[in-house]
């Protein structure tokens, strides 16, 4: 009897120990982090890159708001990754890892195994740029105000917050309520830190064009609206001297110019008048980049290679609707789209064909039975026609027969015929090619472009044939692939399920993705189940560039090591004549 009570109390104290709350210093997803909590600095940036110098940007169109984190008015991509840039977080990310957070205005997190709660202690230093310290009182306020008015990911994971108590003004913990996963402690500890005295007596839902007070390494120091804005470096910014910010923010002055369009903006960049433009067209790096400042070396073209997942471009299928329920149906449309051609003759053989919803990252699958999209050797219609008979023989499968040159449902006798809904008049050359490939087997395809306010409506209700669109992925993907491919997103109006795939196999590989623990497992996991949803054939698979492409004038200097998520221009630096 005493031997069993001895093996029950060991039992219970080891099970005590292994289930009790950790206080750490760094927070990983899944695994270990990569650096050990005092670290020096991150490894892809230079602890010794000089201070100084000013770095000018070119932004395409106007703003009329200074608030990132509003949906309302206009900041276009860069302004709002400047304005980011002026707010600290409680913890921060590394971009040479899937998904791992370090500590910032946090200095430290105690958090159980089931990650159903987690408590910050927050630096004793951390200030605001007005010289207010950082107190618990402010973070609750920056969950309460981001919850009400915050972007939609934001509100979706605040929400899931069911208790805030504040212990003391450097400690505050969130309890987490139903539907919360191990994903939710990590996008709580990404939450930018808002400064409650400064919001006491403003609304907060209002645009504005005041630089607002932030906590950050850069403040705004000044803006002229629609047309430039100004950032400069805080130099008794509180967090400058942490190992994690060694190497980082290094110009003294970020300076944001807005241009009408952006080939004024490509003639600015050859005439000098701003330093750096990431290109985000292949086309136009490959066909445009030949003005004078380039040949004569004042202005570097680099690519660089990354490690994230590329985007997931699809032309998607409705499975809602027949003939798309049909498999048959969905591989032999797919046999008429000509990618090599298009690749060739529209994109300068600039783009890779996608056969991964995760390409370009070590989540894509691997095995033998890897997806593989119809392929032709790219010299038009001559090379098209083996593959249209394929497409022939698969809607003969489905129950179609080609008859008076055109191609009609055997049962019924109606033609074959749809729609493919577009948002963007640049993407009707691209499904212009598909038509007219399938009008040679009898297909008819017509094409609809709405404006955005429709086409979000008819996407979000599924009312479409076919359409033009695409699911971005991150290293770590998470719940949000429950929303892009699960079964019951399928019939969930507004979900990102826009082909309709239901899959026990898909939701099964979904449920493991989530609960992972370690990065093996989620690697395992987000590879199966890219292998069940390529071959689901949800839509016709488009294509993605999936380099970096970077223009920058002589004397801006970046470290030797590229994070796994690409380029981090925080890490760059001036190194060229004072």
């Amino acid at each position: 009897m005493r031997l069993i009570v001895a093996i029950a109390v060991l039992w219970l104290t080891c099970f005590s120990v292994a289930a009790a709350p950790q206080t750490i210093h760094a927070l990983a997803m899944n695994g270990e982090p990569r650096y050990a909590a005092d670290f020096d600095h991150l490894d892809y940036a230079n602890p010794n890159a000089p201070k100084g110098g000013t770095l000018r940007r070119a932004e395409i169109g106007t703003f009329d708001n200074l608030n990132p984190f509003l949906l309302t008015g206009r900041i276009t991509t860069g302004l709002q990754e400047a304005l980011l840039l002026t707010y600290d977080s409680l913890m921060a990310r590394a971009w040479n890892e899937p998904f791992t957070m370090y500590g910032m205005v946090a200095e430290s997190v105690t958090i159980p195994a089931e990650r159903n709660w987690i408590e910050f202690h927050l630096d004793p230093k951390a200030r605001f740029n007005d010289g207010k310290p950082i107190t618990a009182a402010d973070i609750a306020f920056s969950h309460g105000i981001l919850m009400k008015h915050g972007r939609p990911n934001q509100r979706r994971i605040y929400k899931l917050v069911e208790k805030i108590t504040i212990k003391n003004p450097r400690t505050i913990r969130f309890d987490l309520g139903p539907g919360y996963d191990r994903e939710t402690v990590m996008i709580l500890a990404g939450m930018p830190v808002l400064p409650k005295h400064y919001w006491a007596k403003r609304d907060f839902s209002k645009t504005t064009l005041t630089p607002p007070v932030g906590s950050g390494p850069y403040q705004l120091k000044s803006v002229e609206a629609g047309r430039n804005a100004e950032f400069v470096r805080v130099k008794n910014y509180w967090a400058k001297d942490k190992p994690f910010n060694r190497g980082l923010y290094n110009f003294d002055v970020l300076r944001y110019n807005f241009y009408r369009d952006d080939n004024a903006a490509l003639l600015a960049l050859g005439a000098g008048q701003f330093d750096l433009r990431r290109e985000w067209s292949p086309v136009v790096w490959k066909r445009d980049y030949t003005f004078e400042a380039i040949k004569q070396g004042d202005i570097i073209l680099e690519t660089f290679d990354n490690g994230r997942p590329a985007r997931a471009r699809f032309l998607v299928y409705n499975m809602r609707r027949k003939p798309f329920d049909d498999i048959n149906i969905r591989k032999g449309l797919a046999y008429a789209f000509d990618f090599e051609w298009i690749n060739k003759n529209l994109f300068l053989d600039t783009q890779t064909r996608l056969d991964s919803i995760f390409m370009n990252s070590e989540l894509a699958y691997q095995g033998a039975d890897k997806f593989q999209a119809p392929k032709t050797n790219g010299s038009g219609m001559a090379g098209l026609r083996p593959n249209l008979r394929l497409a022939m023989k698969a809607f003969n499968k489905a129950g179609f027969v080609f008859k008076n040159n055109v191609m009609i449902d055997g049962k019924t006798g109606k033609p074959f015929a749809f729609e493919i809904l577009l948002n963007d008049a640049n993407d009707e050359k691209l499904a212009l090619e598909l038509s007219r490939s399938l009008a040679r087997i009898g297909v008819k395809v017509t094409l609809r472009t709405v404006d955005t306010a429709q086409y979000t409506g008819r996407l979000s209700t599924f009312d479409f044939d076919m359409t033009m669109n695409f699911w971005r992925n991150s290293l770590s993907p998470g719940t949000e692939q429950a929303s892009y491919w699960g079964s019951a997103a399928a019939a969930m109006e507004g979900s990102f399920n826009y082909s309709g795939l239901k899959s026990d196999a898909v939701d099964t590989q979904i449920g493991l993705l989530t609960k992972a623990r370690t990065r093996e497992g989620l690697v395992a996991a987000a590879r199966s189940l890219d292998n069940l949803v390529m071959n689901s054939w949800i839509g016709i698979p488009l294509y993605d560039a999936v380099q970096d492409r970077i223009a920058y004038r002589k004397g801006i200097k970046h470290p030797d090591l590229t994070p796994l998520y690409g380029p981090t221009l925080e890490t760059w630096w001036y190194d060229g004549p004072k």
